[in-house]
């Protein structure tokens, strides 16, 4: 067995291709990794659309379409049992830290309506009660198992004789809802915009009673929007107006960027 070295000229030889092949695979490095600061940057500097950039809104805007497309009315989400855990307090965007239930109201406008409805919040708990259990889905990623009473919206709107428009038709005076509704809390502070499909959906309540106790103040008292067809920054609380409209209105989150849909 040879133990003879390679001549000096071919370590030379090695030792500069080897450093060669180090500068190219910097230099490749170098400019994939430079493209792909330019690239992301490229894209948050590209003309905004409501807040997001182009691309991004229109990532945003097919995963709309694709709820919208796959979404429906007679879909329930799954019965999930509760856990015995005090539901979780989250957000505090538009609350009041005290509320007086003996003097609030539920505004409530519809285009037909000559004046706004003003109810309280025993006319409300008059009507038929239903209770759902379901998972309560927040966009930060948590999730809580929880129970709720409350009035269907739908069968509110059905008492009360609001959120739908009538139309003439050959067989005479129909019904249909509007689009839209405006939902904002006590001081206007916190608003959201909900679609008829979700708002007729039977699994959206008028909330007064979560896993058996009426609600705190910290999570919406005395009334507040429960549903679960959408993401829990739907689900406003210390609700005090509903706007009926064929338009669609101002939503708290879609205004800073978010989809407007979020459901799932």
């Amino acid at each position: 067995m040879s133990n003879k070295l390679p001549p000096l000229e071919e370590i030379e030889i090695d030792s500069a291709e080897y450093k060669k092949s180090n500068r190219r695979s910097f230099v490749k490095a170098g400019f994939f990794g430079l493209m792909g600061v330019l690239g992301v940057g490229w894209i948050f500097k590209m003309e905004n659309q409501r807040e997001l950039p182009w691309l991004l809104r229109q990532v945003n805007n097919m995963s709309d379409s694709f709820w919208k497309a796959n979404f429906s009315k007679d879909a329930r989400v799954a019965e999930a049992t509760p856990d015995g855990k005090p539901f979780r307090v989250n957000g505090d965007a538009g609350l009041e830290e005290t509320v007086d239930e003996k003097k609030w109201r539920l505004k409530v406008e519809d285009p037909e309506l000559p004046e706004a409805l003003l109810l309280t919040i025993e006319q409300i708990r008059a009507l038929p009660s239903t209770e759902m259990k379901f998972e309560f889905k927040c966009i930060e990623g948590w999730s809580q198992n929880v129970q709720c009473r409350g009035v269907q919206v739908s069968e509110f709107m059905k008492a009360f004789d609001v959120g739908q428009r009538s139309q003439t038709s050959l067989s005479g005076v129909v019904k249909t809802p509007y689009e839209y509704a405006a939902l904002e809390s006590i001081n206007g502070g916190y608003y959201v915009s909900m679609d008829a499909k979700s708002l007729l959906h039977s699994q959206t309540l008028l909330c007064y009673e979560i896993n058996g106790q009426p609600l705190t103040v910290e999570n919406g008292a005395p009334l507040r929007l429960m549903t679960a067809v959408k993401y829990g920054v739907k689900n406003i609380k210390q609700l005090a107006h509903i706007k009926f409209s064929d338009s669609p209105p101002a939503d708290y989150w879609a205004e800073r960027g978010y989809q407007d849909e979020l459901m799932f």
